[in-house]
Order: C-alpha cells, then structure tokens, then sequence
C-alpha cells in the first residue's frame, strides 16, 4: 500500500511540474505541512502513540498531497523483532511521538527534493516553534531557497 501512495506522490509532483512549465509566472510551488497525532501530545505525559504528517500543495485549486507519512510506536504482532517487512512499527519507542513532527519534515522534504520534479517556494506550518528551527536548519544544510 506505501508503494501506490509514494507512487500517487511522485504522479502529483510531475501534475505540478507540468503545470508550473505551463505557467512561467510560478517561479515554485506553495506548500503547507502539518501533523496531526492520536491524541494530543501533553508536557509531563505522552498518550499519542501515533502521528500523520502531510505536505500539500497550495499552488493550484486541487491541494493536492506531495508527500506524507505516519510514525507508529507500536506493533501489533506478539513476539516480533520490529525488523520484518510486516511489522508496523515505523518510530523509536525511546523517542517522543511529538519529536516525530521534525524527523517526518526533514524525511518528507528530502523525498520532495531527491524527486527532482518540483521546486518548493514556501512551506507553511503552524507555530510550532520546533518546526521553525527545523526549517531553518534544513535551508541552510541543504541549501535551499524558499519562505517559511
């Protein structure tokens, strides 16, 4: 299933490309990435054990996805080793469900980038302060040009 979505991705970046081409007053493409979680992360106690990141266009009418991602703590299978092909676990239990809000950006931007298709002109996220400084660091390792 991860297979047809990544592949449904890639087909919505080259609609973007084709559009953007089509258009040479879009010098990139608007984005928004947010992520939402299980429940809701609480200082002191964390009950979410799951998050849905998302990055979606905003250049065209249709908001299209670009790129997504889920981090799960758990695995429902007795007895497995987290290294099967099978296993649903896709986040370290040692580290919080909350940090998954920068290590999905940074997974999820680079995928945009090593796709090639398209070019990012912004990225807009809520007022997580952690996503701010994770954008900025991004920009300046990767050295890319687009607004937060």
């Amino acid at each position: 299933m991860a297979a047809v979505n990544e592949r449904q991705f890639i087909k919505n970046q080259e609609y973007l490309r084709q559009v953007t081409s089509l258009l040479p007053a879009i010098s990139g493409i608007y984005t928004q990435y947010d992520v939402s979680y299980s429940s809701r992360p609480q200082g002191g106690s964390e009950k979410a054990q799951q998050s849905f990141a998302a990055i979606i266009e905003h250049t065209t009418t249709r908001k299209l996805p670009i790129a997504a991602a889920v981090a799960n703590r758990h695995c429902r299978r007795k007895g497995c080793d987290h290294r099967q092909d099978k296993c649903r676990k896709t986040y370290s239990s040692e580290k919080s469900i909350a940090a998954s809000e920068r290590s999905l950006l940074n997974e999820k931007l680079n995928n945009v980038r090593t796709a090639g298709l398209i070019t990012l002109r912004s990225v807009t996220t809520d007022a997580s302060t952690q996503l701010a400084k994770a954008l900025r660091e991004y920009k300046a390792e990767k050295n890319m040009n687009f607004s937060h």
